[in-house]
C-alpha cells in the first residue's frame, strides 16, 4: 500500500510526526515516499511502533550510506524485516 502525498491527508501528518521536525530526517522520509511508495508506509510504522528518534533517519542517510538515498531505503529495508528495536539501536549495534 503506497501513502498518500496529498496536502492535509493523514499520511503527510505521518510524515510530519515521524520527523519531529528535523528537516534531514523529513527529506530522506519525503525522498523515499517518491522513490519507493510502497516501502514508505511500512517504514512509518515501523518508526511508530519502534519509537525511532528522527535523528537516526539523518545519521542513516548522512554518515553511513554517504546521501545516497538508494542505498538508505535498502538499510532501511534490512532493518525492517530483520529487526524489532529502534533504528537508534540498530545503528549502533
Amino acid at each position: 500500500m503506497s501513502i498518500d502525498v496529498r496536502h492535509g491527508s493523514e499520511d503527510i501528518e505521518r510524515m510530519v510526526r515521524a520527523s519531529e521536525g528535523n528537516p534531514g530526517a523529513a527529506m530522506v522520509i519525503s525522498d523515499i515516499a517518491v522513490n519507493d511508495p510502497e516501502f514508505s508506509n511500512t517504514l512509518l510504522t515501523a518508526i511508530e511502533q519502534t519509537s525511532t528518534r528522527s535523528l537516526y533517519l539523518w545519521v542513516v542517510y548522512k554518515d553511513i550510506c554517504k546521501y545516497d538515498i538508494k542505498k538508505t531505503t535498502e538499510y532501511l529495508k534490512t532493518w525492517v524485516t530483520t529487526s524489532t528495536q529502534s533504528l537508534d539501536l540498530y545503528v549502533g549495534s
